[in-house]
């Protein structure tokens, strides 16, 4: 609801709510105003914004950043930059990360820490957009609905096999991973691919 206020797309209105990007950013900077009078400060407070429209003729980067700031401002402790909010298609690159310049441009210019989205699919891939100071978080949605434990994988990956599982299950996936780390990748085609036990050594 707040982006349909941002957005020139969907904001037609010709009161104080409408017209100038100062007007259309009035409303969500007023909801803002009223949760951080109420939030925890020793909480964070992070708000979620569409940097550009899926249409060239919406929201501008430039209009975001210049919200960014207000909300910089006001305390926000960071943006989680998404995009697309509004438009018929999609009128700007895409591809593995494509969303990601948006919150490093709002990091450069409006002085607020950015969290990235955008087809964010692999463990180094984070980690170079935070280490490459692009963004201060990464958040995954479609790939943690791929795979849930996506964020345990990436703590191995990233950890040189540091054990991120819970108790319940860390033990048992970790004498898995002995095995399968023994037995190599399945080949196929058939479904049964066994080893024999290494003989026992006689007594005598």
């Amino acid at each position: 609801m707040l982006h349909q206020f941002l957005s020139p797309l969907t904001n037609r209105r010709d009161d104080a709510y409408g017209g100038s990007r100062e007007a259309r950013m009035r409303f969500p900077l007023e909801v803002v105003d009223a949760v951080r009078a109420v939030w925890p400060e020793e909480k964070p407070l992070i708000v979620r914004v569409s940097a550009v429209d899926g249409s060239r003729d919406g929201i501008t980067l430039e209009d975001t950043v210049a919200l960014a700031r207000e909300l910089a401002a006001r305390g926000i402790d960071a943006v989680d930059v998404s995009e697309g909010g509004i438009g018929g298609g999609w009128e700007h690159p895409i591809g593995y990360g494509y969303q990601v310049p948006y919150a490093a441009t709002l990091r450069a210019e409006a002085g607020i820490p950015t969290m990235a989205v955008g087809l964010i699919v692999d463990a180094r891939q984070a980690e170079a957009v935070v280490a490459g100071g692009a963004a201060d978080l990464v958040a995954v949605a479609r790939e943690a609905q791929d795979d849930p434990n996506f964020a345990v994988h990436a703590v191995r990956e990233l950890t040189a096999g540091y054990d991120a599982y819970p108790v319940q299950a860390g033990p048992r996936l970790a004498s898995r991973d002995r095995l399968l780390d023994g037995l190599g990748p399945w080949t196929g085609p058939g479904p049964v691919q066994v080893r024999e036990p290494a003989p026992v050594p006689s007594a005598g």
